[in-house]
């Protein structure tokens, strides 16, 4: 969008239904006329003795590699309206915001431009290690390497690695090279200014993210009222996509009970 004033931020095309083969399985992917990757529309105006979600985040929040019903987000938003007992809510709609790529910057954004107006009862976050090395910019300039490598033949200077060597190639090498240990004051800047543009209830999700990240997340909770860090470890082979790290739709499943029992435990929804 020409007003915002992140120089690479994106964001999904509206009402697209896309359909990919992934392996021996295809996928359906579907975004709403607000260019969220929802099977449903959702009113600006909440409707009454409805309890709203919205959830932020990355490709883990996205749900990348499965059809839209498979994701955490729509998951969550059934196991709630399914079994949870409530009697101040008659409803419960969980609204999915994440995008693939987003670090926490462009997550703020995405809320600040979608999110806001949903007037959401509880934001969910699932952050990660790579949420906090402004990731988005990173992958636009392995893009322009590989474009420079593949049509040129090397790497633009301003760029390159000090110590890349094109037989250790590979973007996901080039990333971690750059990443390691750098965590970007504009992320954590970012992280407190959600506050900017709301002040209810937060739950983050820290999947798999180290100590330096857990302490950066903990210290705003506890200067934040009504801030929640939930932990999540690795999931296991069998919740994950072949060869990958993202949840597969029983990894999403998993994050959906989860955050369920998490919600129940702790008294995250005000049902009294």
């Amino acid at each position: 969008p020409e007003d915002s004033k992140l120089e690479n931020f994106f964001e999904l095309a509206p009402n697209r239904v896309i359909e990919e083969q992934w392996g021996e399985r295809t996928i359906v992917q579907t975004t709403n006329s607000d260019t969220l990757h929802e099977r449903f529309e959702y009113t600006i105006d909440k409707p009454k003795d409805t309890f709203r979600i919205i959830n932020l985040g990355d490709s883990f929040t996205y749900g990348y590699g499965l059809s839209t019903q498979y994701n955490y987000s729509e998951v969550l938003e059934d196991l709630l309206n399914d079994k949870f007992q409530c009697k101040k809510f008659k409803k419960f709609e969980v609204i999915n915001l994440g995008v693939s790529s987003y670090d926490i910057e462009y997550s703020v954004e995405r809320f600040k431009r979608r999110g806001q107006k949903y007037n959401p009862d509880l934001i969910v976050w699932i952050l990660k290690d790579d949420d906090f090395y402004n990731s988005t910019i990173m992958k636009v300039l392995l893009r322009d390497w590989a474009f420079f490598k593949d049509k040129f033949g090397f790497m633009p200077p301003v760029v390159r690695p000090l110590n890349w060597d094109w037989e250790d190639g590979g973007d996901e090498e080039i990333s971690k090279d750059l990443l390691r240990g750098r965590i970007d004051p504009r992320e954590i800047t970012s992280l407190y200014s959600i506050n900017d543009y709301y002040t209810k209830s937060l739950v983050f999700l820290l999947y798999s993210i180290t100590s330096d990240e857990t302490a950066i997340v903990e210290d705003f909770a506890q200067v934040r009222e009504d801030t929640y860090v939930y932990k999540v470890s690795n999931l296991p082979d069998e919740e994950v996509l072949p060869n990958d790290d993202h949840p597969n739709k029983n990894g999403h499943l998993a994050l959906a009970n989860g955050l369920f029992n998490y919600f129940t435990e702790n008294d995250i929804i005000p049902c009294s």
